[in-house]
């Protein structure tokens, strides 16, 4: 926190003595834009891959977005809020899914407990130094690394600051830091008390060109909360840690044309150290990599796409490496917020039309341990798709090859590395220039990564879905 209030001084100190004399407050330029989306949903064995079991699922969600931007010369304040999803004729937990019994349906009001239908997305200045080529931007904000594999960031944006320096024509660097978690949980008498925080450091150079565009950047996330946020609970049960985490990452991107196709790359390598407290417990060292490549391919209207990413991970927990990809945790509802971005509609909700943010968010690029015996067996997915417009009609096609980079461990061998096959269909027809109309239809052939038993044969799943979407 003394962090925090030192560095924000400074800006304002910065901006006060480098403005003009007699500067005299201007009106500003409102500015209000959004989206309104109301969607249907159906889908079975999407939870579980298990037809004996019972998850049809049929329902139908809206969700409203309002940004207001009051811009000014040289300086903005941004607000933006969210409403929803809201799933017609439920009420709602602190993780959104209607299970508060014996409630009427939502009416619009906020129930049962603060922040759940309604959500601060961001709230920050943002202002260009007069004199320098230097932009500072403070406050709540989306943050995130140019794969969106180390912290996505989507859903939520924490509170940072941000300072980016114009070297030359098209080449920026750029460092922030943000606050993840603050202050010591079990003593909350004083603000920003105690040493048990989480905060994130991130500098990047980057240099964008018409011939290619490249970065080249570095993370450390101290991760030294008292408490962690258990992934399932999505923000109902805490656990105290064990240990604290340092975490660094580096990582290079870059993107170019050769011919008619757009190509690029990410590679990043994540180490670092987890240090328990107790003396009886082993001391970890993190070494992961994550490599994403992908290509798009203009044929004079249709375009062709290609993704692969492949993201390690460890099925041997009886040393003192952790080889899977590292992420950083977040401190809120949505505990994970790394992901695999874009993934596949079906199995990484929140892609496509039908989002739903606690499946989607809850998958990290690694691998999430609930459902791997413990392990983080990381990702190798390939995607092969084609986008066809037609007048105002857009027809979207992916095919998806979805594995583990990894074996499960030996107590989990009837199971593999074959997460399955994975095909999506979409058509976004546009009615008027804000208005569009879209379905969209995604099945899985689910492999053996989904038993759960030697005796058990997972099932396919499926989901379809319909939305009205107003961009303003």
């Amino acid at each position: 926190m003394k962090k925090f209030v030192m560095l924000t001084m400074a800006v304002a100190l910065i901006a006060f003595f480098t403005m003009p004399k007699g500067a005299s407050a201007a009106a500003p330029q409102m500015i209000f834009k959004g989206d309104y989306q109301v969607v249907g949903i159906a889908s079975d064995n999407v939870s579980d891959r298990n037809k004996d079991t019972n998850d049809h699922a049929a329902y139908v969600e809206q969700r409203f977005r309002l940004t207001h931007i009051a811009a000014m010369d040289n300086v903005k304040g941004v607000f933006g809020i969210e409403v929803g999803w809201d799933e017609w004729g439920k009420s709602y937990t602190d993780n959104g899914i209607g299970s508060t019994y014996n409630q009427g349906g939502d009416n619009g009001v906020i129930a049962d407990t603060p922040s759940t239908n309604i959500e601060v997305r961001m709230a920050y200045i943002e202002f260009n130094v007069p004199g320098m080529p230097l932009t500072v931007t403070a406050g709540k904000m989306f943050t995130w690394d140019h794969a969106m594999a180390i912290f996505g960031g989507a859903i939520a944006a924490s509170p940072a600051i941000r300072f980016d320096y114009k070297i030359a024509d098209g080449a920026n660097l750029a460092f922030w830091w943000t606050k993840m978690a603050e202050g010591t949980v079990s003593s909350n008498t004083l603000r920003g008390n105690g040493d048990a925080d989480s905060d994130i450091y991130f500098v990047e150079f980057s240099q964008k060109t018409k011939a290619y565009d490249f970065g080249v950047y570095g993370a450390y996330n101290a991760d030294h909360r008292e408490y962690d946020v258990s992934a399932a609970s999505t923000g109902t049960t805490t656990s105290a840690m064990t240990y604290k985490d340092d975490i660094y990452w580096t990582g290079v991107w870059a993107g170019f044309m050769a011919g008619p196709a757009k190509l690029g790359i990410d590679a990043i390598y994540s180490f670092g150290t987890r240090d328990y407290y107790s003396a009886s417990s082993t001391d970890l060292d993190y070494s992961g990599y994550y490599l994403k490549v992908n290509g798009t391919v203009n044929l004079g209207g249709p375009t062709l796409d290609f993704l692969s990413a492949y993201v390690s991970g460890d099925n041997d927990s009886s040393d003192t490496k952790m080889k899977n990809f590292a992420f950083a945790d977040a401190n809120g509802r949505y505990p994970s917020l790394g992901l695999l971005f874009p993934g596949p509609n079906l199995l990484y909700w929140g892609n496509g039309i039908a989002t739903e943010e606690y499946a989607q968010i809850l998958l990290p690029p690694s691998g999430y341990s609930a459902y791997e015996g413990g392990s983080s067996l990381g990702r190798w997915f390939t995607m092969v798709g084609a986008t066809m417009p037609v007048d105002k009609l857009k027809l979207v096609a992916k095919y998806w090859y979805l594995q583990t980079a990894e074996k499960f461990p030996a107590a989990s061998n009837y199971r593999n590395k074959n997460i399955g096959h994975e095909v999506d269909l979409e058509a976004h027809y546009q009615m008027t220039p804000n208005l569009t109309l879209s379905v969209e239809g995604d099945y899985l052939f689910a492999g053996d990564y989904f038993k759960t038993s030697s005796s058990m044969e997972p099932d396919n799943a499926w989901k379809a879905a319909w939305a009205i979407k107003l961009v303003f």
